[in-house]
């Protein structure tokens, strides 16, 4: 009956879309019932742009750095932020909130360095910019005040 497109950038999550859609709901549901009272047939849906979204298990969650860079990055958006996807390092398991990719290319797979207020971190293609990291159970803290917490020499993601 009627339908509303949204722009999806490369950065919005999975949680800002969602807090998108709901802002526009209210009024289109208004719309589309009076629509529907005014006799107005509905439009069918193409079966050809639909496609069926799986469940999503805990193993869905971790990260491989062995998947490229926009790869991951587009993991931690569709993930975020619930349930949200984590990588381990030092034996902990941290979720890699805030996120893009360079293709700067020279890290070794799970290898990672900071700088800028950023921490880098190797994938198989290209290279994840990670600004925002939470711990479990944890708030979420900025790239600055993970290098500081985190003995970040001789350890690698994984």
């Amino acid at each position: 009956i009627l339908r509303k497109a949204i722009d999806i950038d490369d950065i919005i999550t999975y949680g800002e879309c969602y807090d998108r859609l709901s802002l526009l709901s209210g009024k289109f549901l208004i719309n589309t019932i009076d629509n529907i009272q005014k006799g107005i047939i509905a439009t069918k849906q193409s079966n050809i742009k639909c496609s069926y979204a799986k469940n999503i298990h805990k193993n869905d969650c971790l990260i491989n750095f062995n998947n490229s860079a926009i790869s991951i990055h587009n993991q931690i958006r569709g993930l975020n932020p619930k349930p949200g996807a984590y990588a381990i390092i030092n034996n902990k398991r941290v979720k890699l909130i805030n996120t893009y990719y360079t293709n700067d290319t020279n890290l070794k797979v799970g290898e990672h360095m900071y700088d800028n207020e950023k921490i880098y971190i190797g994938c198989n293609q290209m290279v994840l910019i990670v600004k925002e990291f939470q711990f479990e159970n944890k708030k979420v803290i900025s790239a600055k005040d993970f290098s500081n917490i985190t003995n970040l020499k001789n350890t690698y993601f994984e």
